[in-house]
């Protein structure tokens, strides 16, 4: 049953351990941070700067992501982005879906999701700040769910780990603190290498970065749903050039060993702005 009101990106995406052959990518990705969902939750020590190796290594990423001129970088903070891909829902089905997302960092967001299904047919989620109003529209237009700190909290991390971090945008915040420089066990030929991030009062985060091309593999953190704690990778590839900038365009979110999501990036663009209507509540005047 799906349960009214949860934010898009979680539990009602996937139960583990449903589905066929398709539930995964064919991926050489694998990194240790993505830990079960029974493991216990270490708490990171976050310094109080970033440490000298980690700035090295993510500065090596930005350039290779903005052909060498990190500046770049600062376009995206106004973006839109469009995807088609698959969705699974927690019944282990599989619907086509597409994701339209606009975004003012850092503190704007709009995601519409659209699902080629007979139950749910729209979820829309609007941020602004620490404000989060989510809808659903289940074939009787949309109707907003009940506002909860928790909801809120779950939809921004999501938003940061699905959306913002594979544009690298928050890399050049300057509440951004990078450290803890490791080597990762990596199948296949790859050698990757993982950075941790932490910025806000967001949970940190884990960046995998491929040392042979320098672009970013893998983005692992962990999430609070319904008072479970869940262990999320979003895994990227094909990148391609937009406007300037080397961005993903295959993203694959797993929760915990599981496929939950599969997009295809049709595009992303740097408008330069966005009205700010466009991330106001449904309905209000």
């Amino acid at each position: 049953m799906i349960r009214v009101g949860a934010p898009f990106l979680l539990m009602i995406a996937v139960a583990v351990g449903c589905g066929g052959p398709e539930k995964e990518l064919p991926r050489d990705v694998s990194i240790s941070t993505n830990r079960g969902n029974d493991d216990p939750v270490v708490a990171d020590a976050i310094p109080k700067k970033s440490e000298a190796e980690a700035v090295k290594f993510v500065d090596k990423c930005l350039a290779a992501v903005t052909d060498g001129h990190p500046e770049k970088l600062d376009r995206a903070k106004v973006v839109r982005q469009s995807a088609r891909g698959k969705w699974r829902w927690e019944t282990g089905e599989l619907s086509g879906a597409t994701r339209e997302f606009q975004g003012v960092w850092p503190d704007r967001a709009r995601v519409a999701l659209d699902f080629d299904s007979d139950r749910i047919k729209q979820f829309l989620f609007l941020c602004r700040g620490n404000d989060v109003a989510a809808y659903q529209n289940a074939g009787m237009g949309l109707n907003q769910s009940p506002r909860s700190e928790e909801l809120s909290e779950q939809v921004r991390i999501e938003v940061m780990g699905e959306i913002w971090l594979p544009s690298l945008v928050p890399l050049r915040d300057p509440t951004a603190v990078v450290f803890g420089v490791k080597k990762e066990p990596a199948a296949g030929t790859k050698t990757i290498r993982s950075v941790k991030i932490a910025i806000g009062k967001y949970p940190v985060f884990t960046l995998g970065i491929d040392e042979a091309t320098n672009l970013p593999v893998a983005i692992t953190y962990s999430n609070l749903e319904f008072g479970s704690r869940v262990f999320k990778t979003v895994i990227l590839g094909e990148y391609k050039a937009f406007d300037g900038l080397k961005l993903p365009t295959e993203i694959e979110v797993r929760r915990g060993d599981v496929s939950a999501q599969i997009w295809t990036v049709g595009s992303w663009e740097f408008p330069g702005r966005i009205n700010d209507a466009v991330f106001e509540q449904v309905g209000k005047k």
